[in-house]
């Protein structure tokens, strides 16, 4: 990344990805001034790539955090254990909860929110003790 910090690039299906780089710049930008928000990954750029068996594809560029798991996947029973769940602790549950109203508290303050989709379990990022809502604005920019 051009400041140094860690990204990593998320490959989105797309039919058009040249329409799309432009909504995915718009939903950044929109989303600029919360990006050092300690529960926020941002997407950071968009750019088409056309070297994937000559199709067209749309990456996306995000903060990368090192260890994340999404909170789908810290759940899943080890082994893919069909209906089998692990359980939130109690105290992970108050943690998470916490650090996400903080951050939606912000993003209202200041005339944004977020979709259903961006507060999916699929893109909630966990490490340890810190939740992060990752690709916010992919789902409406797309």
């Amino acid at each position: 990344n051009v400041d140094g910090s860690s990204a990593c690039i998320r490959v989105v299906a797309h039919s058009e990805p040249a329409v799309a780089i432009p909504a995915v710049a718009r939903a950044a930008r929109r989303w600029e001034n919360h990006k050092n928000h300690p529960c926020m990954s941002p997407v950071l750029s968009a750019f088409s790539a056309h070297e994937y068996g000559g199709h067209a594809l749309l990456c996306v560029v995000c903060a990368y955090h090192p260890l994340s798991v999404s909170l789908h996947e810290s759940l899943a029973a080890p082994g893919n254990t069909v209906g089998v769940r692990r359980k939130l602790g109690e105290d992970a549950t108050w943690r998470f909860a916490c650090q996400l109203l903080s951050l939606i508290a912000d993003v209202h303050a200041n005339g944004l929110y977020f979709s259903p989709s961006d507060l999916h379990a699929t893109k909630l990022l966990v490490d340890g003790s810190r939740v992060r809502v990752g690709g916010v604005g992919l789902g409406l920019a797309l």
